[in-house]
């Protein structure tokens, strides 16, 4: 299994609960792939560099995880369906 790391930037409304929640769902379909969450943090509210959905803010969110290279786009189809997930970027970690 390869590890990687996956930032999210969901949407700034959401509160503690929603966060969590989302962070739990995130967990749930990386195992539900094979795959292994090492670290889930809420990094918070964040100033954009440039408006997304009418806002200047983000909540970012750092997942650290391991999965087999081959189910990463099967994540990414999930992660797309989410409309509370703005915008995310997977990447490979050495």
């Amino acid at each position: 299994m390869t590890n990687y790391e996956i930032l999210l930037i969901v949407d700034p409304s959401l509160d503690d609960n929603a966060v969590a929640e989302k962070i739990g769902i995130l967990k749930k379909w990386i195992e539900e792939l094979g795959g292994d969450v090492k670290q889930a943090d809420d990094k918070g509210i964040e100033r954009l560099a440039y408006e997304m959905k009418k806002s200047m803010q983000g909540r970012f969110i750092i997942i650290l995880f391991s999965l087999d290279s081959l189910k990463v786009d099967m994540l990414r189809k999930e992660i797309r369906l989410d409309e509370q997930i703005w915008r995310y970027n997977i990447k490979k970690l050495a």
